[in-house]
């Protein structure tokens, strides 16, 4: 029961966010819903990896900045490595000083060397680049 909760607010996260930005085939937008970051954040803590692994997809689609610190525990201490890489990819989408830092510093000494590498090359283009 509780996953079928927790998946039906992954559905009504990106329609309601269609519904506040009709432009989401341009722009990327940020979303200030606050019952949905709200879901999204309790979903972001689930014990069912699926819904984590959504829930970490959509915190950097939507650049949700108070997720920043879930996803932070999210690539520190989840089992799930390809999780914890997607969050990687979350964290540079957001592009909140506090997840470039965490980047960096995870790139030095994380736990995970395939996570490190990619905190790395995340962190090498986002420096190149900006």
């Amino acid at each position: 029961m509780k996953a079928l909760i927790l998946l039906s607010m992954l559905i009504i996260f990106p329609a309601a966010t269609k519904a506040e930005n009709p432009n989401l085939l341009g722009d990327r937008v940020t979303f200030t819903n606050k019952y949905a970051i709200d879901n999204l954040l309790a979903c972001l803590a689930s014990d069912i990896e699926g819904t984590r692994r959504q829930a970490v997809y959509y915190s950097g689609l939507y650049k949700v900045n108070e997720s920043v610190d879930m996803l932070i525990k999210v690539v520190e201490k989840d089992k799930c490595e390809e999780i914890q890489k997607l969050a990687v990819y979350s964290l540079l989408q957001i592009e909140s000083p506090k997840a470039i830092a965490f980047l960096k510093k995870y790139a030095i000494r994380g736990n995970s060397e395939s996570v490190k590498r990619i905190c790395k090359l995340v962190y090498s283009d986002f420096a190149h680049f900006k």
